[in-house]
């Protein structure tokens, strides 16, 4: 790494040569350049060498494996209530209690990361029962009358009077014009059965005693009933009902607080989403990257060489050397059933029940994650000359 970044700034000196010839340093320290870049060429291979042209093109690639070293999955918080400001605060002490046990545990404050705060309002009629449930007594019989179809319109303007309106056909005899007819008498009070019971008697005689001044006298009840109605006396007034969303994104290095951390996040009724996923650390990652670079760097400098092994020139320094990383950010758990969001036993996100007595959270880590590197540069190359 030391041997890459001692050549990034011998190709800065190339580049600025040409503009200045004297370079002055902190502390007064002055480096006298040469005027040419031509110069520079003959300090960097000698003067028995002449760069004659470069290569460029040439990258390797290499496949790095490694376990993660991080997961990530997010929390939710969904407090309801008709007061938003009791809502929000009831959100927050949880949340905030969640966060103190999180960091009791090592988990720092910059892995924490609230990803959605969300407030909901939402209009609902409220019906609350208020006092005894009202009891209505009721009668109902039905009537049959048999009447010539010319006295239907007397019948009925006789049967308005008490409030019925149906009158309906049942059955028509042929051989004196004679139909029969039939109507529904119903009554109801608050007083008692025995009361509408009578209430019912007066009605049906005076609907008689009417039919019968206009001739007709055949009359026959065909059913009587007597129930009892209960009533609920309520009040009803419209609420608005506010819902509070909180979403926390929890990143984590010790593995081993996963399952604490869903625990917690249960008993504070919290919902655990299923996106448990692990990767790499951006630390662990450039430790890696650091290690592979200068392998990557001699087997690409062997490459080029190879390629004018048979010619008469020689491979000079790498320029433009540059690095390109393929790798997925995140690896969910592998063989992993994904439950139920807020289960209360979860077996979800990686999180599988134990048979144990204790029912333990197991968590699943992937055993495995890679990812490739490409090294590509360019190489001067030289020609022995004779002076």
């Amino acid at each position: 790494m030391k041997k890459i970044m001692l050549l990034f700034v011998f190709i800065s000196l190339l580049g600025i040569a040409e503009e200045q010839a004297t370079i002055t340093l902190p502390g007064k320290l002055v480096i006298e350049m040469p005027e040419k870049k031509e110069d520079i060429k003959v300090l960097q291979y000698g003067k028995d060498k002449m760069v004659i042209g470069s290569i460029s093109g040439l990258s390797i690639t290499e496949t790095i494996k490694t376990t993660p070293d991080t997961a990530e999955f997010t929390v939710e918080k969904k407090t309801e209530g008709t007061s938003l400001s009791e809502v929000s605060s009831k959100n927050a002490t949880a949340m905030a209690k969640l966060k103190k046990y999180m960091l009791s545990l090592g988990v720092k404050e910059s892995d924490l990361t609230t990803v959605s705060y969300r407030t909901d309002s939402k209009k609902e009629t409220k019906t609350e029962k208020i006092g005894e449930s009202k009891r209505t007594y009721v009668a109902k019989q039905s009537v049959q009358i048999k009447m010539k179809p010319d006295d239907f319109y007397n019948v009925s303007d006789i049967l308005g009077e008490y409030n019925i309106d149906d009158l309906e056909l049942e059955t028509q005899e042929t051989t004196n014009g004679v139909a029969t007819y039939k109507f529904d008498i119903e009554e109801k009070n608050n007083i008692s059965v025995e009361n509408v019971k009578e209430q019912m008697k007066m009605k049906y005689k005076n609907i008689k005693d009417k039919l019968s001044k206009i001739g007709i006298n055949e009359t026959l009840i065909t059913y009587f009933n007597n129930d009892v109605k209960y009533e609920e006396q309520t009040k009803s007034t419209e609420v608005i009902n506010y819902t509070v969303t909180n979403v926390l994104k929890i990143k984590v290095k010790d593995f081993s607080n996963i399952g604490k951390i869903i625990s917690k996040g249960q008993e504070l009724k919290m919902g655990i989403n299923n996106d448990l996923s692990y990767s790499l650390s951006d630390e662990k990652r450039d430790k890696l990257m650091e290690e592979k670079e200068t392998g990557l760097l001699n087997k690409l400098t062997e490459k080029a060489m190879r390629l004018l092994s048979k010619s008469k020139y020689i491979i000079g320094d790498p320029m433009n050397i540059s690095t390109n990383q393929d790798y997925n950010f995140y690896v969910r758990p592998q063989n992993v059933s994904y439950g139920n969001y807020y289960s209360r036993n979860i077996d979800s996100v990686g999180i599988k029940n134990s048979s144990n007595a204790n029912n333990a959270l197991q968590i699943e880590t992937p055993s495995e994650y890679e990812f490739s590197v490409t090294l590509s540069a360019s190489f001067d190359v030289l020609k022995d000359v004779k002076r």
